[in-house]
């Protein structure tokens, strides 16, 4: 349906069709040309959500302006995607340059700071790590609470992402940290992680 729609979307050089949506499961990402309205946007997705039965959450839909920064300043002071366009629904968020937006588990926008981003996931997988701590576990055991909360927590914001140097050795900091219960390490790191056969 928005394929044969009006709008433009974004052309990619050497792509064979123009970038207009990006679906998974229940959320759609949608990329509008600057010609493009979100009257006629909003008329094809009132459109598909009549065919298919399904409900459109108004409430949750963010706008993320592209292009010059002179541009998205622009986008966001007048809520107006151009100049010749109707003003933006006042209850839709436009999100401003720093303010990261979650998208498919990913966060984006404009000059978002990657520490920012992980600073939540570090938290939570301390949170994690200190309570697991009160239930004295065994050496196997911390291997599981890395695994589980280091490890397996971030590893699809790292894909989606990309994950800093800084971050990295503070994980590893973390997780060393956790399997030794906060004291020094007793056996070296090289023979911990060789495979149980040998040692």
């Amino acid at each position: 349906m928005l394929r044969q729609s009006p709008l433009k979307g974004i052309q990619i050089p050497g792509a064979a069709n123009r970038l207009i949506a990006s679906l998974f499961a229940d959320d759609t990402t949608t990329y509008l040309a600057k010609t493009d309205t979100w009257g006629t946007l909003w008329c094809v997705l009132k459109s598909w959500c009549k065919a298919s039965l399904a409900k459109f959450n108004d409430g949750k839909t963010e706008l993320i302006p592209i292009g010059s920064e002179e541009h998205r300043a622009r986008v966001i002071a007048t809520r107006k995607l151009g100049e010749d366009q109707e003003e933006l629904p006042t209850d839709l968020h436009i999100a401003q340059d720093a303010e990261p937006i979650r998208s498919l588990g990913a966060w984006v926008g404009n000059k978002i700071k990657q520490a920012g981003i992980w600073s939540k996931q570090i938290e939570r997988s301390h949170s994690h790590l200190t309570r697991a701590e009160q239930t004295n576990p065994s050496m196997e055991g911390r291997k599981h609470m890395n695994d589980m909360y280091v490890r397996q927590t971030t590893e699809y914001l790292c894909k989606v992402q990309g994950m800093p140097k800084m971050i990295e050795t503070m994980l590893d900091k973390m997780a060393n940290s956790a399997f030794w219960g906060g004291r020094g390490p007793t056996i070296a790191m090289g023979t911990i992680q060789d495979s149980a056969d040998n040692g």
